[in-house]
């Protein structure tokens, strides 16, 4: 008896030890240059887990706990669009929430920023009329280390000199987490447009077969390695600034374009590509 005493305790404890998370980390994040160029993104499915070390040497670890919509709206018979998502996380133990959406604002948890940019939640709104996107995982989480800017922020210009507000139909919160891949910004029709980075104009045409004339996009790529691979992109745009081509040269707040529309609300859809993110480039 008094030798079965000694397994006996030992049993107990073991019914008191506390539960580690036995996530794999799936990947991994170093925050030791930034602020920087671009910023690596973790695809997730529920239940891995994203390893981030500070700039101070400080290692985090976030675990994708769930993805939810939240708010929908059956806009066809074979549309229920999903206006705003939700993912839950467990950063080294604290519980977060956060939008899912390019368009969302960070999140911080731990010293970690955090931004939930996509998710395969949405490809079930319905193919055809619906938005398809047909992202491969739960989600597609950019971290960064809260205690520093993400980036330079004196390599970019903000666009418009006018402008009704962010996302034109932002009277309707849920749409500010729209799966929209990039911002809508009302704004009087023919609204000058200044070029957001330095680099080339090497677009310019329709949105699409049958546009109408306002309906014009516009892109610019970088001339040098400051910008890393990035880019700019404005949709629904009337016309060129007097003297701007495609193939001209252009520098960050010089006039490049004027605003359009596609037919519905004047507005522009624009955004900085090729950076994880572009949510910054308008927090920030």
């Amino acid at each position: 008896m008094k030798c079965l005493f000694p397994i006996l305790i030992f049993f107990l404890l073991l019914s008191f030890v506390p539960e580690f998370s036995t996530a794999a980390v799936v990947c991994t994040v170093s925050a030791a240059n930034q602020p920087g160029l671009s910023y690596p993104t973790c695809n997730l499915n529920i239940g891995d887990s994203a390893q981030i070390t500070l700039k101070d040497g400080t290692k985090r670890t976030v675990t994708l706990l769930d993805v939810q919509k939240e708010v929908t709206e059956q806009l066809t018979p074979t549309c229920n669009f999903t206006f705003k998502a939700a993912a839950t996380v467990d950063v080294d133990g604290e519980i977060v929430k956060m939008g899912v959406a390019m368009n969302q604002p960070y999140t911080i948890a731990k010293g970690i920023r955090m931004y939930a940019l996509r998710s395969r939640i949405f490809n079930t709104d319905g193919d055809g009329e619906c938005w398809f996107l047909g992202f491969p995982t739960d989600i597609s989480l950019m971290l960064t280390d809260a205690n520093y800017p993400p980036f330079d922020t004196s390599l970019y210009y903000h666009p418009f000199d006018k402008l009704w507000g962010l996302n034109f139909h932002a009277a309707d919160e849920s749409y500010s987490g729209r799966h929209h891949e990039a911002y809508d910004t009302g704004m009087p029709f023919d609204t000058k447009i200044y070029a957001q980075i330095d680099g080339k104009v090497w677009g310019f045409g329709p949105q699409y077969s049958g546009a109408i004339p306002e309906n014009n996009g516009v892109q610019i790529g970088p001339v040098n390695s400051q910008y890393g691979t990035g880019g700019a992109s404005y949709g629904h745009v009337k016309s060129l600034a007097p003297g701007i081509s495609v193939g001209s040269s252009v520098q960050k707040g010089q006039w490049i374009a004027n605003s359009g529309w596609d037919g519905g609300l004047p507005h522009t859809h624009w955004g900085v590509y090729g950076l994880g993110n572009d949510f910054p480039f308008i927090k920030e």
